[in-house]
């Protein structure tokens, strides 16, 4: 999944899927066994490795089952704190206020 940018979402979508179906042979399950053991369907699995839609919970049970749920913490990394809040005092901010 390179030049993500130059991508538009289906291709993204088939990329993730390919990823999918690859670590699922890796693992040398059938779409079949991962079904029975992250409670998706073989017919979304098939939807997902073919690039089709899918639900964010069906990629958490997917990832679950592949051992592969610790990626999405690159999804969206940890901010780290700004300098310049901390040393006002400012914690941790909830919300974003207009001028």
């Amino acid at each position: 999944m390179k030049n993500l940018f130059l991508k538009n979402n289906n291709e993204i979508l088939l990329d993730l899927g390919q990823q999918i179906r690859a670590a699922r042979i890796e693992r040398k399950m059938s779409q079949g066994d991962l079904s029975k053991h992250s409670g998706v369907s073989v017919h979304s699995i098939s939807n997902i490795e073919n690039g089709k839609d899918f639900s964010v919970d069906n990629l958490i049970s997917i990832l679950r089952s592949l051992s592969l749920l610790e990626n999405l913490n690159l999804l969206i990394p940890d901010i780290a704190p700004n300098p310049y809040d901390i040393a006002k005092g400012i914690n941790n901010r909830t919300r974003v206020y207009r001028k």
